[in-house]
C-alpha cells in the first residue's frame, strides 16, 4: 500500500486527455478571462538570477523602449537588462551607473536612439548630476561633466531637433536640487554637439518634483503631475519642439487624481499612458489611465495594478503590451488588450496564485505559447528523488496559497533530473481557432512525506 497522494489522483483520471482537448475545455470553461488585464509576468529561463530567472531588485528602476525590447536599469544590483515581453536578457553587469530613480529617455541623436539616463541618487544616496548613455557595443559610457546640475524627481524625454540643429536630443524639466529646492527649469541636450542648453519658454509648468514625462514619436514631449509648493498636481503639458514652448493641455471630463512619483509613457503619437504614484495625503495609487491628445479626454483603463511607486512603465509595440517594472520591488506586470478568440495576437504567460513557499517549487516556461509551436515547462523542485506531476486545465475556484489552482483536464508525471529540475515539452496544435484560449498550468511535488504546490501559470495561446 502506498502513501503517495498522487496514486489516488492518477487512479481517478482516465488516460491523459489529448492536448487539443485540454485547450478546448479550458476555452469553454474560462471565456470571461479573455480580454484586457494586468498580468504578472514570470521571467523565464535565460540568465539565472535566483528562482525568478531575472533581475532580483527593480526598485527605483528606469525603463525605456529600445527597438523591439525594453531596456531596464536595475540600480540596486547595478545591472542592465532587456525585456522582450516574456524573457529577460542580461545586457551589462559591469561599469553600470548606480542611479536610483534616474530620469531615462531614448534620445533622437547621433547615438541612433540609445537609452540615456540623468540624475537621481547614487550609491552613496547623494543627489547626482551624472549623465550616461548605454551603447550596445560598449555598455554604459558617462557623458560630459557639464550638466544641468544635480537633481532628483525630474524627468527626461527624447525630442525632435530645434531649428538649426542637425539632430534631435533630450529634454529635461524640474525636480529638486540637493537642498530640496524645487526646480522649474527646462534644458535641452543637443544630440549634435553633446552640449546642454538652458531654455527660457514664456509659459512653463510650475517648479515641481516627482513629475513624469514621455517623448512622443512625432518629436514632442508631454509632462504630467508632480508636487509643487501647493501640493500634488494633475496638470498635463506638452512641449512643442518646433516652437521650443510649453502648452497646457485641457482635460475633458474626469482627470486622474493629483499625484507624484507616478510613471508616464507614450503608446503612439496621440496617446499616453499613466500608471500609479502617490496621491494627496501620501497614499499609493493603483490606477491606470490613458490620455488622447486629439480629443483631450482622459480615460481610466483599470484600477487593478499593484500599489507601488519607484517604478517605471514602457510601451512594447512588438507585442502591443504596456509593461510596468518594479512591482513589489521585483516583478513585471503587463497590460494588453487581447483580440477575440481566433484573431491574431501575442501569446502570454502570467503568474497566478501562490505556491507553498515564496520560491520553490517554482514553474517557468522557455517561450510564449504560440499556435503550431512547442514550449517547455520547467519546474525547479530543489530536490531529487521527488515525484512531480504537472497539471493543465481550467482555473480552480480556490486561489489560496499552497493549494491546487488548476483544473485536472491533463495530468503528467515528470522525472526530476540530478539538479532537482523537471521539464516537459508542451506542443500547441497548428489550429488558428485556438488563438486567445486561456488555460492554467501548475505543478505538484511529493517527497514521501509532504505534498507541495507551485504557483500556477495563466497561459494565453497566441500567434506570435
Amino acid at each position: 500500500m502506498t502513501n503517495n497522494p498522487f496514486a489516488a489522483k492518477r487512479g481517478s483520471l482516465a488516460t491523459p486527455t489529448p492536448w487539443r482537448r485540454v485547450l478546448l475545455t479550458a476555452a469553454l470553461l474560462t471565456p470571461a478571462l479573455i480580454g484586457q488585464r494586468w498580468t504578472w509576468r514570470l521571467p523565464t529561463p535565460g540568465p539565472v538570477q535566483g528562482p525568478f530567472h531575472g533581475p532580483l531588485d527593480l526598485l527605483g528602476c528606469t525603463a525605456e523602449t529600445v527597438g523591439s525590447a525594453i531596456t531596464v536599469l536595475a540600480p540596486n544590483t547595478q545591472e542592465t537588462w532587456s525585456w522582450n515581453g516574456y524573457r529577460w536578457t542580461l545586457l551589462s553587469s559591469t561599469i553600470t551607473p548606480a542611479l536610483a530613480n534616474a530620469a531615462g529617455a531614448v534620445d533622437r541623436s547621433v547615438f541612433s536612439q540609445q537609452f540615456q539616463i540623468y540624475g537621481g541618487r547614487d550609491a552613496a544616496n547623494a543627489v547626482s548630476d551624472e549623465h550616461w548613455v548605454f551603447l550596445p557595443a560598449t555598455g554604459w559610457v558617462r557623458q560630459g561633466l557639464i550638466t544641468p546640475g544635480a537633481r532628483e524627481g525630474h524627468d527626461m524625454a527624447g525630442i525632435a531637433p530645434f531649428a538649426g540643429q542637425t539632430t534631435g536630443g533630450l529634454l529635461v524639466f524640474g525636480g529638486s536640487d540637493p537642498n530640496g529646492t524645487l526646480l522649474g527649469d527646462t534644458w535641452n541636450w543637443n544630440g549634435g554637439n553633446g552640449q546642454w542648453q538652458l531654455l527660457n519658454p514664456t509659459a512653463r509648468p510650475s517648479a515641481r518634483t516627482g513629475l513624469a514625462m514621455a517623448g512622443l514619436p512625432g518629436g514632442d514631449a508631454v509632462l504630467f503631475g508632480g508636487r509643487d509648493v501647493s501640493g500634488e498636481r494633475n496638470d498635463l503639458w506638452v512641449f512643442r519642439a518646433a516652437l521650443q514652448s510649453w502648452v497646457l493641455l485641457p482635460a475633458v471630463g474626469t482627470a486622474p487624481a493629483p499625484r507624484r512619483d507616478h510613471a508616464l509613457t507614450a503608446i503612439d503619437n496621440n496617446t499616453v499612458a499613466l500608471v500609479g504614484g502617490i496621491g494627496n495625503g501620501g497614499g499609493g495609487l493603483t490606477d491606470h489611465w490613458q490620455y488622447d491628445l486629439t480629443t483631450n479626454v482622459w480615460t481610466q483603463v483599470s484600477n487593478s495594478i499593484d500599489n507601488f511607486t519607484q517604478h517605471d512603465i514602457a510601451w512594447l509595440p512588438s507585442r502591443q503590451q504596456l509593461e510596468a517594472f518594479g512591482v513589489l520591488g521585483r516583478f513585471v506586470e503587463s497590460y494588453e488588450a487581447a483580440p477575440a478568440v481566433g484573431q491574431p495576437g501575442p501569446g502570454r504567460i502570467g503568474r497566478e496564485g501562490l505556491g507553498c513557499s515564496s520560491s520553490l517549487p517554482a514553474l517557468y516556461t522557455d517561450d510564449v505559447p504560440r499556435i503550431g509551436h512547442s514550449y517547455t515547462l520547467e519546474l525547479h523542485a530543489n530536490a531529487t528523488g521527488v515525484t512531480v506531476l504537472t497539471l493543465s486545465g481550467s482555473m480552480a475556484a480556490d486561489y489560496a496559497p499552497c493549494t491546487l489552482h488548476t483544473g485536472t483536464e491533463n495530468v503528467q508525471q515528470v522525472p526530476v533530473n540530478p539538479n532537482g529540475v523537471a521539464t516537459v515539452a508542451m506542443s500547441v496544435p497548428n489550429d488558428p481557432s485556438l488563438r486567445g484560449v486561456d488555460f492554467f498550468q501548475q505543478a505538484m511535488t511529493w517527497d514521501g512525506t509532504a505534498l507541495s504546490y507551485s504557483h500556477s501559470l495563466r497561459i494565453t495561446i497566441g500567434t506570435f
